[in-house]
């Protein structure tokens, strides 16, 4: 009888064994092996030879993880950003600055408070030497207080892989989006198989060569905007009305993150970045206010920062004026793109305490005097710019 029991219990022993290797530990090495998102390791040649995937949530962590860190990737810079800063091209960065190598890790519709956790664990690496940010005002409006615990509990944002621990990354090999790009991986669904690294998810870049962006909006679109466009009237607000607007998710999500680097080794240019004058001029004021006058803000909180420049392009008219210039109000092409890279490397239009102003003074009347055009194709093709 005790030899029958025994029996038993080896072999429901062994076919727990033999049940955990293959509904276990099989599956997580292969996961592990796959690493879709490059969180341990790079694609195994011959193996899984894939690139890169879509969902850039996860992917910002292996580029951070396997890539920023590595010395000999000899990444030196980062950009930070959400999807209008999709088209900077990182060979003219490093053409017209100082920094070689700029890792692109930017978010398609990214939330500050995103954007601060990727911000936070790039820097973490000792090889950043310098911070490119984009600053979108609408986006702090538009999420004054979603903050991190709030994050944690979706599954839109892997926040457990921008920790220190490595422990932890190791959850990513229990998830569900993991099994299904690994095997997405097996079906041989395309991946970005992009090289360098820094071209992974631009949209568009075509304007600056060849100028041929084609408007957002043809010329009837045009003349239908401008029937129906009502002129805007906004005034300037006095230092009292300006202090009343709430910047607490700029302090929360931002400046938190860049001031304990006031004075630091690491250098910051932030740039306010050129949305149309369109897109200001169906604001509501409050919203408007809001945008415009958290250039302030920024500028005043970081003044005191040697090594934290504030740089602003919407009194640029030839882009902000020219919807040709925009895939949709908002969206600039790449051409635009290199020309603020050019400005920051210039130092030209820098924002100090000394000229905002002048700025919002000149932005609110451009604003209100804005007529909707747009350049056809050929003066885009001839324009000095």
């Amino acid at each position: 009888m005790k030899t029958m029991q025994n029996s038993y219990k080896k072999n429901v022993v062994s076919s727990l064994t033999l049940a955990s290797v293959v509904f276990f530990f099989l599956p997580v090495a292969f996961l592990f092996m796959a690493d879709p998102c490059h969180i341990f390791h790079r694609p195994i040649p011959g193996i899984f030879n894939h690139g890169f995937t879509g969902d850039v949530r996860c992917q910002n962590a292996g580029f951070i993880n396997t890539y920023l860190k590595n010395p000999q990737e000899a990444f030196d810079s980062i950009f930070i950003g959400t999807s209008l800063s999709g088209n900077f091209l990182p060979e003219h960065i490093a053409a017209k600055t100082p920094w070689k190598r700029t890792m692109k890790l930017t978010l398609p519709g990214g939330k500050p408070a995103e954007l601060k956790i990727v911000t936070e664990r790039a820097l973490a690496s000792p090889n950043v030497r310098h911070v490119f940010g984009e600053v979108f005002p609408y986006q702090f409006l538009l999420y004054p207080s979603d903050d991190i615990k709030k994050i944690a509990k979706t599954d839109e944002f892997p926040l457990y892989l921008y920790n220190n621990s490595r422990l932890d990354d190791y959850r990513y090999l229990f998830n569900t989006s993991t099994l299904i790009s690994s095997i997405g991986i097996l079906n041989g669904e395309d991946y970005y198989n992009i090289s360098p690294i820094e071209h992974i998810d631009y949209w568009k870049h075509d304007c600056l060569e060849e100028k041929t962006c084609i408007p957002f909006h043809k010329e009837d679109a045009i003349q239908k905007i401008k029937s129906s466009y009502n002129k805007t009237n906004h005034l300037l607000k006095t230092a009292s009305e300006i202090s009343t607007i709430n910047y607490s998710a700029a302090d929360q999500y931002l400046l938190s993150t860049i001031l304990p680097y006031c004075s630091s080794n690491i250098s910051f240019d932030l740039f306010f970045p050129p949305v149309s004058l369109l897109w200001f001029a169906r604001q509501g004021t409050a919203e408007f206010d809001y945008q415009l006058y958290m250039l302030r803000y920024v500028v005043e909180k970081t003044s005191a920062c040697g090594n934290i420049r504030v740089y602003a392009f919407n009194n640029e008219l030839w882009i902000t004026g020219d919807l040709a210039h925009y895939h949709d109000p908002r969206h600039f092409y790449g051409g635009v793109q290199d020309y603020i890279i050019d400005s920051m490397a210039s130092g030209k239009h820098l924002i100090t305490m000394d000229n905002i102003e002048a700025f919002e003074r000149l932005f609110i009347e451009n604003v209100n005097n804005y007529v909707p055009w747009a350049s056809t194709e050929e003066q885009l093709r001839n324009s000095i710019h």
